[in-house]
C-alpha cells in the first residue's frame, strides 16, 4: 500500500517539473533605472514651537575652565547673539576670571614641595583676566525631549567657531574658540544654555622667571616668556530670546 502511494507522489512530482514553462521578457520591457518616491508637503519637524530666524538672544553664564593649575578656574560672563535664520547665527560672549590663586597656588606660596627650594607666589605673575569672542553658530539639530509623561521640552544642539582676545594684565593676545552647546527651552522665550568650548591662545608662562618671592615685586606679562595654551571651559546659563 505504502509503495503504491510513494509511486503516485513520485510520478506527480516528475510530471509537474516536466511541464514547467520558462517565461522570458524582452529587455526593453524591463526597468533599467530606479527613482525615489516624491512626497508633497514635506515636514521635517511637526509642531515646531521654537522659531529662531530674526531673533536676538541674551543671557548670563557661570562655569569654569578645566585645566587651570595656579589660579581659580571659576568664570562668570554674558552672551549675546542674533539668529540669521533657523540654522545660522552670530554670537558674542565675554568671560572674566577673579585672578585669585587656587588652593594649590596658595600652597606653593606657603608650604612648597621638597623639590622646590623656596616658596613661589604666583600672584606676582599676571593671570588671565578676561576673554571675549565673536562666534559663528550653526544649529545642527532641533528636537524635543520628554522628562515625564506631562513634560516635553524643546531643544537645539549647536556648534560654534570664533575669534577673540584674552587679557593678561597689560597684555592682550588673540584667542581661537571651537565649541558645542545646547539650549533647553522652558518656553518660547526662555532657555537653559550649556556650552563646552575649546580655547587656543598664547600667554605669559608664570614659571618662566624661576622663583617668585612672596616678598618680591609683581611683574608684567612682558617680563615672562610666552606659552601656547589649550584650555577648555564649561558654562551654564539662562538666556532669553526676543
Amino acid at each position: 500500500m505504502w509503495n503504491f502511494v510513494l509511486c503516485l507522489l513520485f510520478v506527480n512530482f516528475t510530471y509537474s517539473f516536466s511541464f514547467a514553462e520558462v517565461i522570458e521578457f524582452p529587455d526593453e520591457d524591463l526597468a533599467t533605472e530606479t527613482v525615489l518616491p516624491v512626497f508633497e508637503n514635506k515636514v521635517a519637524v511637526k509642531n515646531r514651537l521654537i522659531e529662531l530666524e530674526g531673533r536676538f538672544e541674551a543671557g548670563f553664564q557661570l562655569g569654569a575652565t578645566l585645566n587651570e593649575a595656579f589660579y581659580k578656574s571659576e568664570v562668570v560672563g554674558i552672551n549675546l547673539g542674533y539668529h540669521l535664520d533657523e540654522l545660522h547665527g552670530i554670537g558674542f560672549y565675554y568671560l572674566t576670571w577673579s585672578g585669585e590663586l587656587s588652593s594649590y597656588g596658595e600652597q606653593l606660596g606657603v608650604n612648597p614641595p621638597v623639590a622646590i627650594d623656596s616658596p613661589i607666589d604666583f600672584s606676582k605673575a599676571p593671570a588671565a583676566e578676561s576673554l571675549y569672542v565673536f562666534n559663528w553658530e550653526y544649529n545642527a539639530f532641533y528636537g524635543k525631549i520628554s522628562l515625564s509623561k506631562q513634560t516635553v521640552l524643546n531643544l537645539h544642539v549647536f556648534s560654534s567657531l570664533g575669534l577673540g582676545q584674552i587679557k593678561f594684565g597689560d597684555q592682550s593676545n588673540v584667542a581661537f574658540n571651537a565649541g558645542i552647546g545646547q539650549r533647553l527651552y522652558f518656553s518660547e522665550n526662555w532657555a537653559l544654555r550649556l556650552d563646552f568650548n575649546l580655547l587656543f591662545y598664547s600667554g605669559p608662562d608664570p614659571t618662566s622667571r624661576g622663583t617668585l618671592s612672596p616678598s618680591g615685586p609683581s611683574y608684567d606679562a612682558s617680563d615672562f616668556s610666552s606659552k601656547q595654551y589649550f584650555n577648555q571651559s564649561l558654562t551654564v546659563g539662562l538666556v532669553g530670546l526676543l
